[in-house]
């Protein structure tokens, strides 16, 4: 019996150091969806008058879009990593993600419009690299919210 306890892997120990870089690889994804959520409300509102030129129904989404936008900075804005109570966590990270889904249902939405009125006018869509980019920043929250919450789970 001790040979086979002799031959058997030892249990994978994470060094300390690795921890400390996933924290602060966690810390700067966090910051990163900070700025976003800060960037997303003055976005939603300047650029609201392109949905005026359309008809009442998109002016309609338009007007929805800034304040479901101002709704989603606020839930990546909240303070996850401070709340104690498990059900509360996981009641907000559920309405987080979410969100999350129906952000990415928007953004495509938006795009789709952007593509439709600058095609119909005869100028060629601008690339939709902004909406790409928060789009990715904003679903990099979920396991970042996540994994911030459970440490462990990252081995």
């Amino acid at each position: 019996m001790s040979a086979l306890m002799e031959t058997s892997t030892p249990p994978l120990v994470v060094p300390l150091s690795l921890i400390a870089q996933r924290r602060q690889a966690l810390g700067y994804t966090r910051a990163l969806g900070v700025g976003t959520a800060l960037f997303l409300p003055a976005w939603a509102w300047v650029g609201l008058d392109r949905w005026t030129y359309a008809s009442s129904a998109a002016s309609f989404f338009g007007r929805s879009e800034a304040l479901y936008f101002c709704f989603y900075a606020v839930l990546l804005l909240l303070p996850y990593s401070r709340v104690r109570v498990e059900r509360l966590w996981r009641w907000a990270f559920g309405i987080l993600a979410g969100a999350s889904m129906i952000f990415i249902f928007v953004m495509v939405f938006d795009v789709m419009f952007v593509y439709m009125t600058t095609n119909a006018v005869g100028r060629p869509p601008p690339p939709p690299i902004l909406n790409s980019a928060l789009i990715f920043i904003c679903i990099l929250q979920i396991p970042t919210i996540l994994f911030s919450r459970h440490p462990d789970w990252l081995d």
